[in-house]
């Protein structure tokens, strides 16, 4: 059981945090969302459907239920217990269907709310929202606010290049473009990945909702701007597995209230559609920022490929030589359009085949020569079923006979991961979207504490390789940029400093440190 107190309202510095007293493992956390002086007055402590939304997604994963002090809105809950969660578990082998324990309220409790806002993250679905919003003939539609809410996006994105370093690169041209378009920027923070310890990839839709709804008082209307995975992607099979905004269709319509209405921006196009009502914005021209790498374009990880890839199929890159290297994407252009061939060839429903239709007619011929043949490769039929040995790899057949295609694969509460063409993962580190996973020589998932060669790692209950301060079983760890157990000495944290024993154990209580005697608390900061 879950058990989340109280919502109250205490000051940290100049801001204010909305709080709530969180018992799970019979661990007692303070949940918090902070918010600038000016925001106090929405921060809402008569309801917990913040905290119930926030919460939902680890209840489920976990097999808990949940038990709210506060009152939760009727509608709210009424549309979770009754269409939300039989949705989503009746579609997934690994979801638990919590039992939600609260009194509810029939009032509209932002009767007079008058808030209008949508995330500021500067890429393509998020100039989207922002667009579209403004140039609405309908007026009491327009965004009154753009926010910036850390609940966990940068959470293992940016750890090559730093996650502080970006996010303050980020949140400063963020602020620009909330002044090129004249509009307040509401800047908050909260501990909300440290609560829901989860992969944000499978979260970000319930993350950013409780953020919202931790202002109820406030808005009236909020976009959430929906990613690639729009309304003609809809899935709902193994949705614990996927992004959730693969349903975000479902979720937005079940988040929403009379007093609250949440809309999916931009789930009726793809990503060449978006990009295409995007490409003469000065604003997006200006400051666009797609890349998962680093502060700025990098040109060359996925996201930034994909994105200067949809550019040019709409022969507008000249538009975005402010944010792109131009020179270095003529350089690898060839390299990345036999890319979407490839993408093309092994998933005609890729989010890059609106981009493959229109540069096809313009591809070097020898591109296309190279691609005509491979469209008629056949499959191969096997009589093994499920985890076998084909040709001396470890690989993965369908019930069907078939190799299976890439992506996670389910059996029980094991999960493999297989690369494409059946071959599974083994033996190895692999990463997976933003985050870093190990699988064992028979192809398994790795979770918990685990010793490979001489180093310790720890990974999530979800699978994905954690990094910087962890408590295990009872002790504190400390694990670098890297994922491995960090090295004896001393670590600096912000103004907080630990002592590691050596591969990542850190010290607490009494300890003597070269002839000396030092005091660490039980999380293991200095005293």
């Amino acid at each position: 059981m879950i058990q989340i107190g109280r919502p109250y309202i205490e000051q940290a510095g100049k801001n204010f945090r909305l709080t709530a007293d969180v018992v799970m493992d019979q661990e007692t956390k303070k949940w918090w969302f902070e918010v600038p002086a000016e925001y106090k007055q929405y921060l809402c402590t008569e309801r917990s459907d913040a905290f119930l939304i926030g919460i939902l997604p680890l209840a489920m994963r976990f097999g808990e239920d949940i038990s709210l002090d506060a009152p939760v809105t009727e509608e709210l809950l009424f549309n979770i217990e009754t269409e939300l969660i039989p949705s989503l578990v009746n579609s997934s082998k690994n979801l638990y269907a919590s039992r939600i324990f609260a009194e509810t309220e029939t009032e509209i409790i932002n009767e007079g709310a008058w808030g209008v806002g949508t995330g500021n993250s500067m890429g393509v679905d998020s100039f989207h929202a922002i667009e579209m919003s403004l140039h609405n003939h309908c007026k009491s539609y327009h965004l009154t606010h753009l926010c910036h809410y850390n609940v966990g996006a940068f959470n293992d994105t940016y750890s090559t290049a730093g996650e502080d370093e970006v996010r303050e690169i980020c949140l400063r041209n963020a602020k620009q473009v909330a002044e090129e378009y004249g509009l307040p920027m509401l800047i908050s923070n909260s501990n909300y990945e440290e609560i829901v310890d989860i992969n944000h990839l499978f979260v970000n839709t319930y993350a950013n909702l409780y953020a919202v709804y931790c202002l109820q008082k406030l808005w009236k209307t909020y976009y959430l701007a929906s990613s690639e995975f729009g309304f003609h992607r809809f899935q709902l099979e193994d949705n614990d597995m996927y992004d959730s905004a693969h349903y975000d269709l479902l979720t937005v319509n079940c988040l929403s209230t009379r007093g609250l209405k949440i809309y999916s921006e931009g789930g009726e196009r793809n990503r060449l559609e978006k990009i295409r009502d995007i490409v003469d914005s000065e604003v997006a021209q200006r400051h666009l920022h797609v890349c998962v790498r680093e502060a700025y374009n990098c040109g060359v990880c996925h996201k930034c490929k994909k994105t200067l890839v949809a550019i040019d199929a709409l022969d507008k890159l000249e538009n975005f030589s402010k944010v792109f290297d131009l020179k270095a994407y003529a350089v690898h252009r060839e390299k990345y359009l036999e890319e979407i061939c490839e993408l093309h060839i092994q998933n005609p429903l890729d989010y890059n085949e609106p981009s493959f239709q229109l540069l096809k007619h313009r591809m070097p011929q020898e591109i296309c020569r190279k691609y005509a043949d491979i469209l008629d490769l056949g499959k191969q039929q096997y009589e093994q079923r499920g985890v076998c040995e084909i040709d001396g790899v470890l690989s993965y057949v369908n019930a069907d006979g078939y190799k299976a295609e890439e992506g996670w694969i389910i059996e029980g509460r094991k999960r493999y991961y297989c690369v494409g063409d059946g071959k599974l993962v083994v033996g190895n580190f692999h990463q997976i979207d933003i985050s870093w996973y190990f699988f064992d020589v028979d192809g398994t998932m790795q979770r918990g504490l685990k010793q490979i060669g001489n180093d310790f790692y720890y990974f999530g209950k979800d699978g994905s390789l954690r990094r910087g301060l962890q408590q295990i079983n009872g002790e504190m760890w400390h694990f670098d940029e890297t994922g491995r157990g960090s090295d004896a000495g001393w670590i600096q944290v912000g103004s907080r400093k630990y002592y590691c024993f050596g591969q990542g154990r850190l010290a607490t209580g009494t300890v003597c440190i070269d002839g000396s005697n030092f005091e660490f608390e039980t999380t293991g900061v200095m005293k």
